[in-house]
């Protein structure tokens, strides 16, 4: 079948690495394993996406099992790197540094490439092309200079939700 005539799904959800570490914390260790199965499903079907910086983030913060092994969430982010990875263009990410400049973080290292601008980058050019978008993350509380990743894409039109009501929308239950 030729590409053009491939469809491409018109809701699509924007990860941050926030909600994939969630997956380990917020949710039984029985279910970890079915949860990263539904999220899998989602992102090879092209309805769940992140940019690579979060899979910076979780090599960075995501602690490393006593095995030397890497931690589940990091290890699930590199499995489907291949299908899940949507990166913006840098034009967008400067827009959206432009418009809501305090997503980043100040106590963060200049060296640090943060994954905010980046995921509501993507996000909103995604919404661009006429998908419905959703941004999921458990960044919620704003801090005096540090706007709360769901601040951020409200701001620029952006809905954005954590990941427990989001997979209760996928319809999973524990």
């Amino acid at each position: 079948m030729p590409a053009s005539n491939l469809q491409v799904p018109l809701e699509v959800w924007v990860i941050d690495t926030s909600s994939i570490i969630e997956v380990c914390r917020g949710l039984p260790q029985t279910e970890h394993t079915r949860c990263f199965g539904l999220l899998t499903g989602l992102a090879r079907g092209s309805q769940l996406v992140f940019p690579s910086q979060v899979i910076g983030e979780l090599k960075r913060y995501a602690p490393t099992k006593k095995s030397g092994q890497p931690h589940l969430p990091l290890k699930w982010a590199l499995r489907i790197e291949q299908v899940a990875v949507s990166n913006p263009e840098w034009a967008t990410v400067k827009e959206v540094l432009e418009k809501v400049e305090e997503v980043l973080d100040t106590e963060k290292p200049a060296s640090v490439d943060e994954a905010d601008p980046y995921i509501v980058a993507r996000a909103l050019e995604l919404q661009r092309e006429g998908r419905k978008v959703r941004v999921i993350t458990e960044e919620t509380h704003n801090r005096p200079l540090k706007l709360a990743l769901s601040t951020a894409a409200g701001v620029l039109g952006l809905a954005a939700v954590t990941l427990l009501p989001f997979l209760k929308a996928q319809g999973f239950s524990n």
